[in-house]
């Protein structure tokens, strides 16, 4: 299968209010949301998230010709860590989260909902 003809560049713009530009799609599939209690590890070491973008487009690290990349942003909006996964990697990324998290509220450990 051949590759988009879209140039798989995401580039995010970090506006004088602090806040992240969404990254730039060609597919135009964006969805992001704000993280309560979370953390990443990044290459200066754990830091606090405040954003998460996820982005269906042109795949640039993997060899799927589309792929869902997963922006996890500081709340200081300098840093960022990201994750390039195949649709098939993504799906079964979201099957383990639903998974852990059914496991955690059959036990009593999490609150349903």
């Amino acid at each position: 299968m051949a590759k988009s003809l879209c140039l798989p560049w995401k580039v995010s713009f970090f506006l004088v209010s602090n806040m992240v530009k969404d990254e730039l799609s060609c597919t135009g599939i964006v969805e992001s949301s704000k993280t309560f209690d979370s953390a990443a590890d990044g290459k200066q070491g754990w830091f606090k998230l405040g954003k998460v973008v996820v982005t269906l487009d042109s795949g640039i690290h993997t060899p799927a010709q589309y792929a869902l990349s997963i922006d996890f942003v500081g709340e200081s909006q300098d840093t960022k860590t990201t994750v390039e996964l195949s649709p098939t990697s993504a799906k079964e990324l979201v099957h383990s989260i639903q998974t852990a998290l059914s496991q955690g509220v059959k036990m009593g450990l999490l609150e349903e909902g």
